[in-house]
């Protein structure tokens, strides 16, 4: 059996921005990277994203980590939030296709 408590809005609002690619190779603790290396993480960058839970995890991780921010800030959030103006199954699509 799962519980569930609405929290009613109380918490603590943290503000997480993606990291800089500067700051994404601080993270993969690249210093000096060749050619090859650099072109190996743009395309994590840009496949994964920067934020810092998923540039520190391992890449079967990612996935899972991923998703679990789409089900629980896009979805979960968005659609519990903005029922009254629209559709939730149209906010999930809407969501799933822009992410």
């Amino acid at each position: 059996m799962r519980y569930q408590q609405n929290w009613g809005g109380r918490g603590i609002s943290v503000s997480l921005f993606p990291l800089s690619f500067k700051e994404f190779l601080d993270f993969k603790n690249v210093k000096n990277p060749d050619t090859e290396k650099i072109e190996k993480l743009i395309k994590e960058y840009i496949e994964f994203g920067t934020f810092p839970e998923i540039v520190l995890s391992k890449k079967g991780k990612k996935f899972f980590i991923i998703e679990d921010y789409y089900n629980t800030f896009l979805t979960r959030d968005i659609t519990e939030r903005s029922f009254q103006y629209f559709n939730s199954d149209f906010a999930e699509f809407y969501i799933f296709f822009y992410f």
